[in-house]
């Protein structure tokens, strides 16, 4: 049987996920937030691929890594659990549109090509047994499996490997302190929670995205605190500047009145509207 949840009405459009949602249950009520979640979540990852294809440039984003062993030739490009690379390129990569090199000794980036294992051209580079680092070129690349890659030529350490790619969307996620064990407080623009779980915001496999002090793209999550009672009944909203910990994030502006000691009841976190972002101005 379906929970039925009290829901204030909404004076505005929604600019934010738990916002939304609310907005869904006024329309249609009778049931637990996690389902209208669920189903809200399999809407917006469809039109984010509609529109990802359409305006895939706002979904584009660019990365430059280093080879951090000598002779390698396959890369995580997703988590680097190998540590052949300096960091890994981004969890969120779907679809490598340009991969540029530069060798360490040089001043100018090659273009490489983009082929498969049984390219004639791949399999005869693939063959060279000379020293690391004495052929600088030409670059193909093939890619396997679930985000790796691997290169004809063994690359030598510090060689530059720039990527230009476009990204899957992070699905949408609110927390709350429905939690009865989850509370509350802050001081300025600090808050400080209690058995609360702040970076789970995002998945797991993609806490890269957590939201990052002096960082505002779509690359990171962008969340919103809700706090001193839902919006609609008074309550305010905040942008979150980061998050640190589970227990501890920051917002963009200080939190007034203050949250005190204990709070519970009276905030949510949540992902903050993509589309007046990435789709601003079009």
């Amino acid at each position: 049987m379906p929970i039925v949840t009290q829901v204030p009405a909404l004076s505005s459009p929604p600019t934010n996920f738990f916002g939304l949602i609310q907005y869904v249950a006024q329309r249609v009520p009778g049931y637990d937030f996690s389902e209208y979640g669920r189903e809200l979540n399999s809407a917006y990852i469809h039109v984010f691929e509609e529109v990802s294809k359409l305006k895939n440039h706002y979904f584009t984003n660019q990365v430059s890594v280093t080879v951090a062993i000598d002779g390698q030739r396959n890369f995580d490009l997703l988590y680097n659990a190998d540590g052949n690379l300096s960091t890994a390129v981004d969890s969120r990569l779907y679809q490598i549109t340009r991969i540029r090199v530069k060798s360490p000794n040089a001043s100018l980036f090659q273009t490489c090509t983009m082929t498969h294992f049984n390219d004639p051209e791949f399999t005869s580079i693939e063959a060279f047994t000379g020293t690391i680092g004495a052929q600088t070129g030409p670059y193909y690349f093939a890619l396997f499996g679930h985000g790796r890659l691997r290169a004809a030529i063994p690359l030598a350490i510090g060689t530059t490997l720039e990527f230009t790619y476009t990204y899957w969307p992070l699905a949408l996620s609110f927390m709350s302190s429905f939690n009865p064990v989850s509370s509350v407080s802050s001081a300025g623009s600090t808050v400080t929670g209690t058995g609360s779980t702040f970076t789970q915001i995002v998945p797991p496999d993609f806490q890269s995205a957590v939201p990052t002090a002096g960082v505002v793209n779509e690359q990171f999550m962008q969340a919103e605190l809700i706090c001193n009672g839902q919006v609609a009944a008074g309550g305010q909203t905040y942008r979150v500047a980061a998050i640190a910990s589970d227990t501890a994030l920051t917002t963009m502006t200080p939190i007034v009145p203050a949250l005190a000691g204990g709070s519970q009841g009276n905030w949510t976190i949540c992902s903050a509207a993509p589309w007046d972002r990435a789709c601003a101005g079009d």
